[in-house]
């Protein structure tokens, strides 16, 4: 198991894992602990669990079939909004359950990451097969009104948004790896290129949300490869490498997110940070340090104040 072995190289004295599973919940797998052994038959029992990307590659060709037996683009558009609503459904779902992950890790001291691996989320459900229907079909309008009652685009900025609010960062791993689309199946032959398309659609809309998340919050993003390793060994060096930079505001707190911005003048080099910051007052720092502590069992209390 690459995570396995990545997790065996990369803990450090004082680096502590939470493992977390989504099954239309979060599900803490093991809590925050050093112990790697612990670690290891977590990920052991997570890798037993039946993911939900087949069920939902399975489900998408079956409206694709259900698409080409329609009588007209009402019916096949008909098919798509039920998919594309029940995908949403669980979208959502997932979106909230990070939300109230970053947000419980608001009152943890010290650097934050999250690694996210994932077989992509997608940042506007059923685009593609509209886009199919309208192709294919003859459409008054169009149905790119139906694809964006479905779009994510601001659930997932608020998402980023809050990551940043708690200092966490993003690093999401597609762990789906090279795909193979459905275009290339001789049953779809007679719109080949229809079908390309559509998958083309399909891949950059799981992989947005995945690029969103990693370069909204300073982290790194690995997508569409097979060298789980390789991906894992970029991040490892990230962790390894990195400075803090800190300055003091000259606004009053206000609770406020401020965008930020950081330029370095060596030509040549790139940097990344994350997008901004929200000013926190004291009553909410304690309020979050006090969550922190009922849930994860840690604390902060150099002056042992009793």
């Amino acid at each position: 198991n690459e995570l396995d072995r990545f997790l065996g190289r990369t803990l450090d004295p004082g680096d502590r894992v939470m493992l977390v599973s989504f099954e239309r919940s979060l599900h803490v797998r093991v809590p925050f602990t050093d112990n790697w052994k612990e670690l290891a038959t977590g990920l052991a029992e997570i890798e037993m669990l039946t993911g939900y990307a087949e069920q939902l590659a399975t489900e998408r060709r079956s409206v694709i079939q259900r698409i080409d037996h329609s009588r007209d683009a009402l019916e096949a558009s008909s098919h798509v909004d039920g998919f594309a609503k029940a995908v949403h459904h669980d979208l959502l779902l997932s979106i909230n359950s990070l939300k109230n992950l970053v947000d419980t890790l608001g009152g943890l001291p010290g650097r934050k990451a999250v690694l996210y691996v994932s077989d992509g989320i997608p940042m506007s459900p059923g685009e593609d097969l509209f886009y199919l229907v309208d192709s294919t079909m003859t459409t008054e309008g169009g149905t790119d009104l139906g694809a964006s009652y479905y779009r994510a685009r601001r659930e997932f900025r608020e998402l980023t948004a809050k990551a940043n609010t708690n200092r966490v960062a993003f690093y999401t791993l597609e762990a789906a790896g090279l795909r193979s689309h459905s275009s290339l199946s001789a049953e779809y032959g007679q719109r080949e290129n229809s079908m390309i398309e559509a998958d083309v659609m399909w891949d950059a809309n799981h992989e947005e949300p995945l690029l969103q998340m990693a370069d909204k919050t300073g982290g790194l993003a690995s997508l569409n490869t097979n060298n789980i390793d390789g991906a894992l060994e970029t991040m490892q060096q990230d962790f390894d490498n990195y400075y803090s930079l800190g300055f003091s505001p000259t606004h009053s707190v206000k609770g406020r997110f401020y965008d930020l911005e950081v330029k370095v003048k060596r030509p040549g080099t790139e940097v990344r940070h994350r997008s901004g910051y929200r000013d926190k007052s004291v009553e909410t720092r304690i309020s979050e340090g006090t969550m922190a502590t009922l849930l994860y069992g840690t604390e902060a209390n150099p002056l042992d104040v009793r």
